[in-house]
């Protein structure tokens, strides 16, 4: 490649947070385990030695595809969310049930403020309001304007 090697393509590739993983195998001449410690701190996976040998490339291929299916995987279950169906309380991964508000600050930094929507006021809020002052002795739905 002109204008960089392989090696700082995998470190490159690597520094990307883009979620999807690439597996790399590292085709070389060299054979010094000093090489394969450099590549290996530059995110290499795998090495072959030229010439390659055609069965050995698709063994390690199949190895390839395990990993990043694996990887895949397990990016699928970090974007699913431990619920309790009744308080919506979170469970995080260290089995605490927080709420869910908190949970989400903790991972992205988002604060919450909180309201009711239309649909809500008129089903919940509306209704327990009206009881309140009921009790209270106040019926506004029948007072004059």
């Amino acid at each position: 490649m002109p204008q960089m090697d392989g090696l700082e393509l995998c470190h490159r590739i690597r520094g990307r947070d883009d979620g999807n993983y690439t597996y790399f195998i590292m085709l070389t001449v060299r054979r010094e385990n000093e090489d394969y410690r450099e590549a290996m701190a530059s995110g290499v996976d795998d090495f072959l030695t030229k010439p390659v040998d055609r069965e050995e490339l698709m063994i390690r291929l199949r190895v390839a595809k395990r990993v990043i299916q694996f990887a895949t995987q397990v990016r699928e279950l970090k974007t699913l969310l431990p619920i309790c169906v009744h308080c919506k309380k979170i469970r995080s991964d260290d089995d605490y049930w927080e709420k869910f508000e908190t949970y989400i600050h903790q991972e992205t930094g988002t604060d919450f403020s909180h309201g009711v929507c239309p649909e809500c006021y008129e089903r919940i809020a509306k209704p327990e309001m009206e009881a309140s002052l009921d009790r209270m002795g106040h019926d506004v739905r029948h007072r004059a304007p």
